[in-house]
């Protein structure tokens, strides 16, 4: 028989559990929802973000291939080497996107350059250099149309750039620029917690906002995120990179 202490003590816990259990599972099915509902909205914000900085990225390459369009179409009215010279020098300094912009002639040899101010002394140690074998400008020769490069170190300012050809009649118009002016768009979309990456079709990290990521020119192409990406896929991932 049991005491009434005892029997008392038995009748609260029953209770409390009686009364607890429910609040419990309330707890556990809200927590579950608002854990569900918080990944819905940042999938939904980071989704929304990252085809922002997509368009903005497409729109800043469509502008560098309009201006070497642009180029191409008014030097191929003049003759005189000068003022070809002089137009691709304006080019370089009034864009503020080019490094350098060379028209090779038939044999891929730079027959005019354009260069920035602080290396035009420079003109011409590149004239008459051989292009033949670069691969961008070759490709470009051959098969007649717009032909990017993969990012590569530049030896005029030691910085990742990217290389554009165009077809010129039998020769060809080649500029190099910056890939840190892709870099604008990102930075300026980027939110906090948040980090954006330009990534080029080997899966290299080519442009981070964050210095210590673009230094490190690490390779993401074994995550599926980035795998996917660059078979054209897109989604929203959960994924590491260094522990985190």
């Amino acid at each position: 028989m049991l005491k009434r202490g005892s029997l008392r003590k038995a009748l609260l816990w029953s209770f409390a559990i009686t009364s607890v259990t429910p609040i419990v599972l309330i707890g556990l099915v809200s927590l579950t929802h608002l854990t569900n509902s918080m990944r819905t909205s940042v999938r939904v914000n980071q989704s929304t973000l990252s085809h922002s900085i997509a368009s903005e990225i497409s729109a800043d390459l469509r502008e560098p291939l309009a201006i070497l369009t642009l180029i191409k179409d008014t030097i191929a009215q003049d003759r005189d080497n000068e003022e070809i010279n002089a137009t691709l020098d304006r080019a370089i300094t009034g864009t503020g996107f080019f490094e350098s912009i060379y028209v090779l002639d038939n044999d891929g040899k730079i027959e005019h350059v354009g260069l920035s101010s602080d290396l035009l002394h420079t003109r011409e140690d590149f004239i008459g250099m051989d292009f033949s074998r670069q691969q961008v400008p070759l490709q470009s020769s051959k098969t007649k149309v717009a032909v990017w490069s993969d990012s590569f170190l530049s030896v005029l300012t030691g910085k990742l750039s990217l290389t554009l050809s165009l077809p010129f009649g039998e020769k060809t118009i080649t500029g190099n620029f910056n890939i840190e002016l892709l870099g604008e768009s990102i930075c300026m979309g980027e939110q906090d917690l948040t980090t954006s990456f330009i990534i080029d079709r080997n899966g290299n990290v080519v442009f981070s906002c964050k210095e210590h990521v673009s230094g490190q020119k690490q390779n993401l192409q074994n995550l599926p995120i980035v795998s996917d990406g660059l078979k054209g896929n897109t989604g929203t991932y959960s994924y590491e990179v260094n522990g985190v």
